[in-house]
């Protein structure tokens, strides 16, 4: 009997050995299938970051070349529009002065419809001349680099407003100028911003018995969206898609005068340092302008501002 146990013992032995030795090479196994699969996902990551990387390079140098090629481009409309617009003002400065010196010298003879023709002539042509000016002005307009610096806008404000208020003084003007507006920007830049938008306020609130103008700030999630509003003629909000295209008006050049491109100007200025301008308004009821400088309108504006 004790035989037979030492026997079964040494089976039990042997037994637990055999599967001991089954379970390590099962194990060994899936160890190896591991491995494998893991060295195939090493080998398959080094290769799709091989191709992110040369996917990066390429495009690193398509946006190089579409940029080069767009500042080319650039460079090549700011040289023609400014060769158009210097090359168009001399015969249109022609025809002002021959039609200016015919009515001097000979309108005695004309009659009065042909004076008035030729009256007609030269303030279209001075019309001409005059969105000609812009559009030379607005060519040369440099943004390819900003001098920002601290701006006090308070201050060009009112710099801009008493300039206004001299040239052509009125006896019923409500201005409001909230002070210490600054930021930073390009001085000379926001100067132009300011000189379109409340130039607009002056102009479009000319036939009003009183005059209102307000040029303020709000707090809008960490950033400021500035403003410039007036009790004037307004606009009808419907073409207000217009308003930023180069020479397109929303009133008559008999109602009020301007060469369309001031608020091109204004757009293209604020968009350089990042920001964005909308207006509000209704017809007869006055407008108003926003804008803002730097990423603002990352923050969540959907819709204008009620002033």
């Amino acid at each position: 009997m004790q035989g037979n146990v030492r026997d079964m013992r040494r089976q039990k032995v042997i037994d637990r050995q055999e599967q001991l030795e089954n379970l390590v090479s099962i194990k060994s196994t899936e160890l190896c299938q591991l491995n494998q699969r893991l060295n195939k996902e090493i080998h398959d990551r080094q290769e799709a970051e091989k191709k992110v990387q040369n996917l990066r390079v390429e495009l690193e140098r398509r946006v190089r070349e579409r940029t080069r090629r767009l500042e080319t481009a650039n460079q090549e409309l700011e040289s023609f529009s400014f060769a158009v617009s210097h090359d168009l003002r001399s015969p249109l400065t022609s025809i002002i002065g021959f039609s200016n010196a015919l009515l001097e010298d000979c309108g005695d003879s004309l009659s009065d419809q042909a004076c008035q023709y030729m009256e007609r002539i030269i303030a279209a042509s001075d019309r001409m001349k005059g969105k000609i000016e812009a559009l030379l002005n607005f060519s040369r307009m440099n943004l390819t680099e900003l001098s920002v610096s601290q701006v006090d806008l308070s201050q060009i404000a009112l710099d801009i407003m008493r300039d206004l208020s001299e040239t052509s003084p009125r006896d019923n003007l409500q201005l409001e100028i909230t002070a210490g507006l600054t930021t930073m920007a390009d001085k000379v830049l926001l100067r132009a911003v300011l000189e379109n938008l409340l130039g607009n306020a002056w102009k479009y609130t000319a036939r009003k018995d009183k005059t209102v103008i307000r040029f303020g700030a709000k707090d809008l999630a960490g950033g400021k969206v500035y403003f410039v509003s007036d009790n004037g003629a307004g606009f009808d909000m419907e073409h207000a898609d217009k308003l930023f295209e180069p020479f397109q008006r929303l009133h008559r050049i008999d109602e009020f005068e301007g060469n369309g491109i001031g608020l091109t100007t204004v757009k293209r200025i604020i968009r350089h340092h990042g920001g964005r301008v909308w207006a509000e308004a209704a017809v007869d009821q006055g407008a108003t302008f926003y804008f803002t400088i730097g990423r603002v309108e990352n923050h969540g504006i959907s819709a204008p501002l009620r002033q």
